[in-house]
């Protein structure tokens, strides 16, 4: 179901659902790796606000790694053939981490918020290099 929902804006490399690690039951976020930055983009323009089972999705970029460890601005780097994380999907506005258990949103809400914010440092990325370029 959930790739049914994003392959539509262009080929999926994986799909990963985060799951609670002594429960198993999904924490109501993932992640999609689409193949190119422009799918990713596609998705997060047009599923982030989304209604899917009563709830909202937020779709975004996802961060990769640490994010403390990095100045701040500085955008994250897309090593190469890593390909565009689509998404991490919920529901609600708040971080997902900070929901009770039963407030979070099923895993096909969660995939879309993470490709926005993925999306975001792929485009600052490309900024960085165009202004550098000049």
């Amino acid at each position: 179901q959930l790739r049914q929902l994003f392959e539509r804006f262009g080929p999926i490399e994986n799909i990963k659902i985060v799951c609670d690690r002594e429960t198993q039951q999904s924490r109501g976020y993932g992640f999609v790796k689409f193949a190119s930055a422009a799918s990713a983009q596609q998705a997060i323009n047009e599923l982030n606000g989304y209604n899917i089972l009563n709830k909202r999705l937020k779709v975004a970029l996802a961060a990769a790694g640490n994010q403390r460890n990095r100045p701040y601005n500085q955008p994250r780097m897309n090593p190469g053939g890593m390909g565009y994380y689509g998404a991490q999907f919920g529901g609600y506005q708040a971080a997902p981490y900070a929901m009770t258990p039963n407030q979070y949103p099923n895993p096909q809400q969660m995939m879309a918020m993470q490709q926005q914010y993925m999306m975001q440092q792929a485009a600052a990325q490309q900024q960085q290099q165009q202004h550098m370029q000049r």
